[in-house]
């Protein structure tokens, strides 16, 4: 039992006949799934997700909701840090000041994977009026990792 070839006049055939229905919308004209989440910075993702009236409009009918707003900008702390682009320190900084610790430790995570004298700036200056102290020993693991102490 193998796998059978199918004739290229078949696929044609039915390629041609895909989407012809009434209501068949094809891959190319189709809105994305959610608005706003075709070719959106994650750093603009991120700016939306810090602000609760932009977070209220963009989550609004939409099961992205079901993560919440906070866990929503960690995730995509995550990403951001994962690019480790110096561009996206302004948007990171406004989330090392978010009210919930987990957005402030992955926004610290991110800085941390920048390689910029001013991302370990931004760390020093976090480190200095983080209320949480888990996180302020996040931040010093952080700030060793950059300068070689600790791998």
């Amino acid at each position: 039992m193998g796998v059978e070839a199918v004739p290229e006049e078949r696929l044609a055939g039915e390629a041609a006949g895909a989407g012809s229905r009434a209501g068949d919308v094809s891959a190319e004209t189709r809105p994305p799934d959610h608005t706003g989440t075709d070719s959106q910075l994650l750093t603009d993702l991120l700016r939306i997700a810090l602000d609760e009236e932009a977070w209220e409009a963009f989550s609004r009918a939409s099961a992205i909701r079901r993560a919440g707003r906070a866990e929503f900008a960690r995730n995509v702390c995550i990403g951001v840090g994962s690019l480790g682009s110096e561009d996206a320190l302004p948007v990171l900084r406004l989330a090392r000041i978010d009210p919930e610790p987990a957005v402030r430790m992955h926004a610290a995570s991110a800085v941390g994977r920048i390689p910029s004298s001013e991302a370990g700036e931004a760390l020093s200056a976090q480190l200095e009026v983080e209320p949480d102290e888990t996180l302020r020993e996040e931040l010093r693991l952080a700030l060793e990792r950059r300068s070689g102490r600790v791998k």
